[in-house]
């Protein structure tokens, strides 16, 4: 996976970016009476898939950014990727929870029944960073090509494998 790169250059840019509500119930979004005192009154927590991965590296490069554009601590909650969703859906709508949405968030849901739904249950507010997918194989496949991999994975017997054809 490419990592991927954010520059966070001024105060302006953190307030456009992280504005209120990243990806909290869009339901109770709406709902909520204007805040009565300025936003960034308490910490600040970024809800961030399993440490090493590249929701943690971008949520560590934008916490202290945002921290710094709003004079607030910004701390980074890591837990196991379901669990972080989880949590973020449970926190409180107030702005002060925010999220870095990775692959499980999108994917989980098309693949199994989940506990949330991403277009319903949360809104996002923006995009922080942008990583391709990229499609390998080990050497010794034989397939140097999308098209050559499906017709391999059709020639041979039993179903393809997450982990590599059998």
């Amino acid at each position: 996976m490419i990592i991927p790169v954010f520059t966070l250059t001024t105060r302006l840019s953190a307030l456009l970016l992280f504005s209120g509500w990243l990806l909290t119930s869009a339901d109770t979004v709406l709902a909520q009476p204007v805040l009565v005192q300025p936003y960034a009154s308490k910490t600040i927590r970024i809800f961030a898939p399993e440490i090493g991965g590249t929701g943690d590296l971008i949520a560590r490069v934008i916490a202290p950014a945002l921290s710094a554009a709003l004079g607030q601590s910004v701390v980074v909650d890591n837990r196991t990727s379901i669990i972080t969703i989880q949590a973020a859906a449970k926190a409180p709508p107030d702005g002060y929870g925010l999220m870095v949405a990775a692959g499980i968030f999108w994917i989980g849901p098309l693949l199994q029944t989940m506990p949330y739904d991403p277009f319903r249950d949360f809104m996002p507010i923006a995009v922080v960073a942008t990583a391709p997918n990229v499609l390998v194989v080990h050497s010794s496949l034989p397939a140097r090509s999308v098209q050559e991999l499906i017709a391999l994975a059709k020639a041979r017997a039993g179903p393809a494998q997450r982990s590599g054809l059998r």
